[in-house]
């Protein structure tokens, strides 16, 4: 659906004169409604240059200002007729008041046309809004390989796909280095500055495009907190108390049971590892995210910020387009001494992971001195060969092959010759990577020019969505 807000309008000749100017935008390709005072037919459809609407979505209603039950006018493209005149005129005397009309393009997407009305003046703050990924990192330094073949490698394929097939034109794409997210764990100052020019010096070097990818740090882009407190105002604990990214970081393992915020063990939670949740949503909300790429152990966080969405709709009117996710095709990347733990930064044992800067050497010492086991062959079974099936699957997602094919492909292979294969794999990968990192943080100045200017794209989207977002809730 596309949706278009018309708000300010007072007569029946301003939504008249609305549908006027939308019909002779640049964005579409006709706008049609009644020559008299029938709202049924005042604005019932418009579609956009070369692309085939479906009338049979259309919809159309009035929104009083008060929150009160809104006026329907069209519904499944069909007028609602006859209108109440009387409800419709005393909806447009109120303040807040907006019309709403949904196009169906053919596409699942939720998208916001906006026209401000101005006594004989009219405003259209829309475009044509192709489809949007949004995706955030952490702070942490170089990446591990982890990183990269769960998230990195994905945001830099995408760069090249077309996600809305509706629009003639690419995707945009934003990724933020959550900067203050990293505030949940503290750390020095110094070392956060330091860990996330190297995040960013490395997010470069893997082939992100900033004149492709807004790449921006989250701290710099004010509304993100703006919005985060708005929709923590909105947000039940109880929504908060069922997230087990907490629960987990707090406990230290998966096995927390009933832990919940009223527990003698939660008592020592810090405010900020419990409420992320909310920053996150703001994080997607802020920008009108159509695609979140997430890997499986992230679709809680998505949920949540679906949910956190639906209230504010409730609460304020309709705002925000609802997510969709992007599913990463590699699971988790297992620690190379224990398959059974997903491969991290803050695991204090360095031989448990593959750093992007790690040498060509470091790579096969920490290859070949991975957790295996003495079966003869090799075979694709994560339950009872957890070692081997996490090496195979680090060479299936490197060469976009799946760990069958990789089975095929060393049937006869011992161990040892699976690990070199797999320790090939990863150099042939890292390698450049890494070279490239090395030539960036010696170019700071380059790095860090990328991200002023991207920053300044960031900003301006989020501040004019901001904007309207303070205004549906009362701050301007």
């Amino acid at each position: 659906f596309l949706t278009i807000e018309v708000t300010g309008a007072r007569t029946f000749a301003d939504a008249k004169q609305v549908a006027s100017t939308i019909a002779t935008s640049s964005l579409v390709k006709t706008a049609f409604y009644g020559q008299d005072a029938n709202w049924g037919r005042i604005l019932c459809a418009v579609g956009y240059a070369g692309v085939a609407l479906d009338t049979h979505k259309v919809n159309m209603a009035i929104y009083p200002g008060d929150n009160s039950d809104p006026l329907v006018l069209v519904k499944g493209g069909e007028p609602l007729l006859p209108v109440d005149e009387a409800r419709a005129s005393e909806i447009l005397k109120q303040e807040d008041m907006r019309v709403r009309v949904e196009l169906g393009l053919g596409s699942e997407e939720a998208r916001m046309y906006t026209c401000d009305l101005s006594h004989d003046y009219v405003s259209i703050n829309a475009d044509y809004r192709v489809a949007r990924v949004f995706s955030g990192i952490q702070p942490t330094g170089v990446p591990q390989l982890g990183n990269y073949l769960g998230s990195i490698k994905n945001w830099v394929t995408l760069q090249s796909q077309h996600l809305d097939p509706a629009s003639s034109q690419p995707h945009d794409q934003y990724i933020s280095i959550v900067d203050l997210h990293a505030l949940t764990v503290p750390r020095p100052p110094a070392r956060l500055r330091a860990d996330t020019f190297e995040m960013a010096a490395s997010l470069i070097a893997c082939g992100i495009d900033p004149s492709r990818t807004v790449l921006f740090r989250q701290s710099t882009v004010h509304a993100h907190t703006q919005l985060m407190w708005a929709l923590a105002c909105i947000t039940p604990v109880g929504w908060l108390n069922r997230m087990t990214q907490w629960k987990s970081k707090l406990h230290g393992s998966q096995q927390y049971g009933s832990l919940n915020v009223h527990s003698a063990a939660a008592q020592s939670l810090l405010t900020g590892l419990f409420a992320y949740p909310v920053l996150m949503a703001a994080d997607v909300l802020l920008y009108g995210a159509t695609h979140i790429p997430v890997g499986d152990d992230q679709i809680q966080h998505i949920e949540f910020t679906r949910d956190v969405c639906d209230q504010f709709h409730k609460t304020y009117g309709h705002v925000f387009s609802a997510p969709r996710v992007l599913l990463s095709q590699t699971k988790r990347v297992m620690s190379l001494k224990d398959p059974l733990r997903k491969m991290s930064k803050s695991d204090p044992n360095d031989s448990s992971r593959i750093n992007l800067t790690d040498s060509d050497d470091a790579i096969i010492r920490k290859i070949r001195k991975a957790h295996t086991d003495s079966i003869q062959g090799i075979s694709y079974d994560p339950a009872e060969r957890p070692g081997i099936s996490s090496l195979l699957s680090i060479y299936a997602a490197l060469r976009d092959v799946s760990p069958e094919q990789v089975v095929q492909e060393m049937e006869g292979f011992t161990n040892l010759q699976m690990k070199e294969a797999v320790a090939s794999a990863v150099i042939e990968t890292v390698g450049p990577i890494r070279e490239h990192m090395a030539r960036l943080v010696d170019d700071r100045g380059y790095v860090e020019r990328v991200l002023r200017e991207n920053e300044e794209k960031a900003k301006s989207v989020a501040e004019d969505n901001w904007k309207n977002i303070a205004k549906c809730i009362g701050l301007s």
